[in-house]
């Protein structure tokens, strides 16, 4: 398993397809380029036989680091892919990570010392809970 960091053009490209792909039912979401957002953003993903596997994006936003997208293709989620790229993400930076997530995935990531600051948003037609790692 290698970790890769996005730097070219293929690469934000095939991932903005990634995460379009990962809840466009979901969601009922419409493919959006986001590829010039994601350019100003540090995004690692995993690829195994040219398949994008799973990807974080993480941004610093108003002065808040933190971990805007992050996903695994679900077959592959028993497999600790996404596990192990959280993993990295939160070793390599040093400061304190804020993230949404979605309600039913709150308990994943009380796993890697986040907590529930109990603010909770909508996020395209379900609510999510605002979550916070000090480190």
């Amino acid at each position: 398993m290698k970790i890769i960091k996005a730097s070219t053009e293929k690469d934000f490209k095939e991932l903005n397809i990634f995460f379009w792909e990962m809840w466009k039912e979901e969601f009922n979401l419409e493919l959006e380029n986001q590829i010039d957002i994601y350019k100003r953003c540090d995004i690692y993903f995993i690829k195994e036989y040219e398949i994008n596997i799973s990807a974080i994006i993480y941004s610093t936003y108003e002065w808040k680091n933190n971990i805007w997208r992050f996903g695994t293709l679900e077959k592959y989620r028993w497999n600790w892919y996404g596990s192990k790229l959280l993993n990295y993400i939160l070793n390599k930076y040093t400061w304190d990570f804020y993230l949404s997530s979605d309600i039913n995935q709150v308990k994943y990531y009380e796993k890697f010392w986040f907590k529930n600051t109990w603010e909770k948003r909508k996020v395209w037609n379900t609510y999510w809970i605002n979550m916070i790692l000090e480190k």
